[in-house]
């Protein structure tokens, strides 16, 4: 992913965006691509919207790990 702050240049005072340009794989392995250009705003709840939602998977995957792990303690018990 890269990001780019960009404003454009006039005779008079533009506002400033964040272009956002992106590559990944779909749940199919399939690539993918995609760019988008965001206010100062817009780009802050994007921002604070991707943090929430990587703490939330980190958390989810401990538990997963924890669960599964679990899971192999009580079957070497057997």
């Amino acid at each position: 992913m890269t990001a780019s702050l960009v404003q454009a240049h006039a005779r008079w005072l533009t506002a400033p965006y964040v272009s956002v340009e992106f590559v990944g794989l779909e749940h199919d392995w399939m690539p993918v691509r995609g760019a988008v250009e965001l206010t100062p705003e817009e780009a802050g709840k994007l921002g604070r919207f991707l943090s929430e939602m990587a703490g939330t998977a980190e958390v989810d995957h401990a538990a997963q790990v924890a669960a599964y792990m679990s899971t192999l303690r009580e079957g070497a018990r057997s």
